[in-house]
């Protein structure tokens, strides 16, 4: 299995091959340095967007066969955690969006190699991802602009996508919850409204039935009886 699948050669391969190595104490000194890597960053390293997406596509590669290589659900949950609270690591909205949307690439392209076995642990990081990404606009008073270029990646990168239907239909069931975990006490409906957008354009503009009664379940059934809102 070729950790580089389909991205272009890079200098050092050193640290994604330690992200992804099958031992933890391996696993977990490559986060670390990760973590200060990604601390230091700042946009003035990348004076081209297209730039900045190969870096982070080619460090979530690394961090998705991570978690494919950790073992007992304690430890892939504290991966996964790990992994979804790099996005406060950075202070400039744009390298929180082009991480954002290199996870959503990674997991879409990637999602066909899980198997069975696997599943729980990679939905498990999508939550939590998802989840620490609802926290950080929280965090930013769901600033207008943000949250709208995020949402425009959701939409497209996991929403809307066609390479993985389990990944479309696992976003309409955690996707509410999450965000109403994530935005504490109350969230203007301002930012309540835009953050469902996506989910009001699948409902006007989707012809997939199953798609369409996930959707239904998952988020507007729920809604309307209040279930996650009180709990």
């Amino acid at each position: 299995m070729n950790l580089a699948d389909n991205l272009p050669p890079v200098e050092n391969m050193g640290l994604i091959k330690q992200l992804a190595h099958n031992d933890k104490p391996v696993r977990d000194k490559a986060m670390n340095a990760l973590s200060n890597f990604l601390r230091a960053k700042c946009s003035d390293d990348y004076d081209e967007d297209e730039e900045l997406m190969l870096d982070c596509l080619k460090l979530w590669i690394g961090l998705f066969y991570g978690m494919w290589m950790s073992d007992k659900r304690p430890v892939q949950l504290e991966l996964a955690q790990a992994m979804a609270e790099l996005v406060h690591l950075f202070p400039e909205h744009r390298l929180f969006l082009a991480w954002t949307k290199a996870f959503f690439q990674t997991i879409q392209r990637e999602w066909y190699r899980i198997d069975k076995y696997r599943l729980d642990k990679y939905y498990s990081l999508v939550r939590k991802n998802l989840h620490e990404m609802f926290v950080y606009l929280d965090n930013t008073h769901w600033e207008r602009e943000l949250v709208q270029d995020f949402l425009s990646t959701l939409e497209e990168e996991a929403i809307t996508q066609r390479k993985s239907t389990g990944l479309r239909y696992h976003m309409a069931q955690i996707y509410l919850e999450e965000f109403a975990k994530s935005s504490g006490k109350s969230v203007a409906p301002e930012a309540f409204q835009s953050v469902m957008g996506p989910f009001y354009n699948r409902i006007a503009n989707s012809t997939d039935e199953v798609y369409l009664r996930r959707i239904q379940e998952g988020i507007f059934d729920r809604m309307t009886n209040c279930e996650i809102f009180f709990k």
